[in-house]
């Protein structure tokens, strides 16, 4: 195509429009992009690459949010886990922690340079398609205009943040995590880990309760990678990491090791089925104390 062989976009495509849809908790709205029909049919056109680039990923992190699953699925997926590890006698715990705006955080630099690192690796078997990368990141840098209300705001620039509501989304943001989770696996080879986009479940499987310390450790590692390295924060307060036991005395481990860094814990009980029985933390806006950060505890 002109474009792709350019790497430009006719004027009048450069131009998006985000209208808030409201969210099915009703707690706040989520901003989709209206986007040309000339970048939308070429990502239908484009999405074939990346999908065979997405199928060729070949990690220790499981990156589960694939076409034609849904929510679901994931449930299902870990109540099946729950149940099985029960018939074998073996205690099961995670850990979920979900990415604070992480579609809006993406910096586009990061982005980019981690599409360049992803070649024929250990972490895919076929190179990311970095051309169509870039032609999506010069969309995203075009003006964005909000439209709320019936009115339309002023139109804004930004280098950050990749838009709902095109093809390549999703594709990009799993090249952002692929190589730095793949490497963070590595040292956690007795854990797994899965990834549903901007939530990221860490799960743990033994026979001693005590042993649940290794949960702990491994969530405060991954939460200093996502700020530090990823630069899109883990959620704090109620949108923080979660602890999900069926086991009480694995959920009296995980509080008891957890209330060195936070203030306190609610509802704590044991619930013979996944997802109940978190651990919701109250009497805190922030799962992280503000003035000092979780340090790991050695075994």
């Amino acid at each position: 195509m002109v474009i792709e062989r350019y790497r430009t976009w006719p004027r009048n495509v450069m131009h998006t429009l985000l209208v808030q849809l409201p969210k099915a908790d009703g707690l706040g709205f989520r901003l989709i992009g209206l986007l040309s029909t000339i970048f939308r049919i070429w990502g239908r056109l484009r999405q074939p690459y990346f999908r065979k680039w997405e199928e060729s990923i070949r990690t220790a992190v499981d990156f589960s949010a694939r076409g034609g699953n849904g929510a679901i699925d994931t449930v299902w997926d870990n109540a099946f886990e729950e149940e099985l590890c029960a018939a074998q006698g073996r205690k099961v715990a995670s850990s979920i922690s979900d990415l604070s705006k992480f579609y809006e955080r993406i910096c586009h630099d990061l982005l980019l340079h981690e599409c360049r690192n992803l070649t024929c690796s250990d972490f895919c078997s076929i190179p990311f398609p970095l051309l169509l990368a870039e032609m999506c990141v010069l969309n995203y840098e075009s003006t964005r205009h909000c439209v709320a209300g019936g009115s339309i705001s002023a139109g804004v620039v930004t280098f950050c943040g990749v838009i709902a509501g095109c093809t390549g989304a999703t594709y990009l943001a799993k090249a952002l995590l692929v190589r730095p989770l793949g490497n963070f696996a590595v040292g956690w080879p007795w854990l797994s880990i899965k990834v549903y986009l901007d939530d990221i479940l860490v799960r743990w499987r033994g026979r001693d309760s005590s042993d649940a310390v290794q949960l702990l450790n491994c969530t405060v590692d991954l939460v200093d990678l996502m700020r530090d390295k990823i630069r899109c924060p883990v959620g704090t307060g109620a949108k923080g990491p979660h602890f999900i036991a069926a086991d009480s005395r694995v959920l009296c481990v995980c509080c008891s090791l957890c209330g060195l860094w936070l203030k306190g814990f609610a509802d704590i009980k044991a619930s013979p089925r996944w997802p109940k029985g978190r651990l919701v933390p109250t009497g805190s806006s922030s799962l992280w104390p503000k003035g000092r950060h979780p340090s790991r505890l050695e075994i």
